[in-house]
């Protein structure tokens, strides 16, 4: 797409841009516009997309929500904190004891990211969304451990 832009006109290209930043934002994969405008970088858009799009993010698709959520992380803390918690409860839920320690430390950067956190926009806070995380995941106690340390 920057080559295309280049061969544009001046402001041809602002427009064209603009365009394909909107198609992006609605692209029926959420997964892949998120990738898309993370690695553009269109950085604010793709805090609004993870946002607008809720918790509901797969969970498994950790190649794509773990650099985003680093990318995020310092100027959308809420859209980070979004996705590294679909990290965590995909790891805890499928049981994917290989991915603890990842979660573990996605935990951690979540507790980090709260305090940088004035609006929740409904999401439920650090502290409940641990307490509801020992409640459903209580027995899986090798990843309160490796998060304890």
């Amino acid at each position: 797409m920057r080559a295309y832009l280049q061969r544009l006109d001046d402001f041809a290209d602002v427009d064209a841009e603009e365009r394909a930043l909107q198609l992006a934002e609605h692209h029926p994969d959420p997964l892949l516009a998120l990738q898309f405008l993370v690695h553009w970088p269109a950085l604010p858009r793709a805090a609004q997309l993870v946002i607008n799009h809720g918790p509901i993010w797969d969970g498994e698709a950790f190649e794509v929500l773990t650099p985003a959520a680093e990318r995020l992380s310092s100027a959308h803390p809420l859209a980070a904190t979004i996705l590294l918690r679909t990290l965590v409860l995909f790891a805890l839920s499928a049981g994917r004891t290989r991915r603890y320690r990842h979660a573990a430390e996605h935990l951690r950067s979540c507790e980090r990211l709260a305090a940088e956190i004035d609006d929740w926009q409904g999401l439920q806070s650090h502290a409940t969304f641990v307490g509801s995380l020992r409640e459903s995941f209580g027995r899986c106690w090798s990843f309160w451990q490796l998060l304890e340390r």
